[in-house]
């Protein structure tokens, strides 16, 4: 249904499984035993103006949240 509401209001949209898990349950404050993220969707509009290449990510530094 994502993907086809997405498509109807001209949206572009994605699926992924990388993710950083522990920060989404502490954001969420939600026991990371009991229940968990395991996929995140999300969509929005092109930006036109943007000179980023999608195929190469900036990646940046993994920091271990204390």
């Amino acid at each position: 249904m994502f993907y086809l509401n997405c498509a109807k209001l001209n949206l572009h949209c994605f699926v992924t499984g990388a993710l950083n898990a522990q920060q989404i349950e502490t954001e969420l404050c939600i026991d990371g035993f009991k229940e968990g993220a395991t996929l995140i969707v999300g969509c929005g509009y092109e930006d036109k103006n943007s000179e980023a290449n999608l195929l190469e990510p900036e990646f940046k530094p993994y920091k271990i949240l204390r």
